[in-house]
């Protein structure tokens, strides 16, 4: 079989699978005992650790790596406009279609494949937590494992990035003089008001990375660049 037809193999696998998450009905058997299969037949030491409430990892090593290879393996809910089976792959000359097939399944089907093919040193992270979810899995393995450098297999049409859109989040207090906010003076001394103005300087673009509320709100937040994009308030 070429590369790309045992790649295609194991995908076909992978997205049978039902890992939706919600609601992360996932254990020990199914894609995480297949992975385990594979992996065991390429020489690769794994470590299955299973958190509860459908959280898992898997660590799979071979030799010393250095670089930690990471792929989650849960999906985000099929939509209803899916005419087909999402949990069963359709190849159509040049696209593979399947649930979870871009995010980020088919990673791990290039993954096995590699794998196959090398004997050098491996180190990969399979979590089951990252579509929804506390991120259990990666929060717990980075208090137990360090690697000196890390890729995760997230789609990004085959480009190497540095870095993606985060999300801040915040609970802030605003105080001001009690009162109907429609009054003259609550534009100035409203809690209300207060709280809008901040918002949208929050969301304004051309704002510095460091944004204050004034003295009569009780919370100064400090935000990124990288992170205005995606900002929640609560």
């Amino acid at each position: 079989m070429t590369e790309l037809a045992r790649t295609l193999a194991h995908l076909d696998r992978l997205v049978g699978f039902d890992t939706r998450n919600p609601p992360r009905a996932i254990d020990d058997a199914g894609i995480f005992a297949y992975l385990r299969a594979m992996l065991a037949a390429c020489g690769l030491h794994c470590e299955l650790h299973d958190l509860g409430d459908g959280c898992l990892y898997l660590l799979a090593t071979r030799g010393e790596p250095q670089l930690l290879l990471n792929v989650h393996v849960d999906t985000v809910p099929a939509d209803p406009a899916w005419t087909g089976d999402p949990l069963r792959l359709a190849v159509n000359d040049d696209r593979a279609v399947g649930l979870g097939a871009c995010d980020i399944k088919g990673a791990a089907a290039c993954l096995l494949t590699a794998l196959a093919d090398t004997r050098g040193p491996a180190a990969l992270l399979f979590s089951s937590d990252e579509e929804a979810g506390s991120s259990r899995c990666v929060r717990t393995f980075l208090a137990h494992h360090r690697f000196a450098e890390v890729v995760v297999a997230e789609p990004t049409r085959c480009a190497a990035v540095l870095e993606h859109r985060g999300i801040g989040t915040a609970t802030i207090d605003f105080t001001g003089t009690g009162g109907h906010a429609s009054a003259a003076r609550a534009l100035h001394d409203s809690a209300v008001h207060e709280a809008v103005r901040w918002s949208s300087r929050a969301l304004d673009p051309r704002a510095p990375t460091s944004i204050a509320a004034t003295d009569r709100s009780a919370a100064c937040v400090s935000t990124s660049a990288a992170s205005r994009a995606a900002r929640r308030l609560t």
